[in-house]
């Protein structure tokens, strides 16, 4: 397996994959759209999260949107839902955010 570093750029493809990720699917949800198989996906992710130095898949796409790699425009047709009181004292407000498949 080839070792990738950190800040290398990614390829068409990991940003193919990336903007599905980013937008809800599953690695066979990504592997189907793109007629490839699902462990395919997942070391395209892998070499993105390396190259990214993520953690994760959440901070994958965190990194990539702050980065400007993956504008946030792509998740325009997401419909965000925010419950809780507010951003005030002792209160914490979760967001979830739902994507059509």
């Amino acid at each position: 397996m080839r070792k990738f570093q950190q800040g290398e750029r990614l390829t068409v493809r990991e940003l193919e994959i990336l903007e599905l990720i980013a937008q809800g699917q599953s690695a066979k949800e990504a592997a189907i759209a793109l007629r490839i198989m699902p462990r395919t996906v997942e070391c395209h992710l892998d070499a993105v999260r390396m190259k990214l130095g993520a953690r994760n898949r959440t901070h994958v796409v965190a990194i990539a949107i702050g980065a400007g790699i993956l504008p946030f425009e792509t998740m325009e047709h997401c419909k965000a839902t925010t419950y809780g009181s507010g951003p005030s004292i002792g209160h914490q407000m979760v967001g979830l955010v739902q994507c059509p498949s």
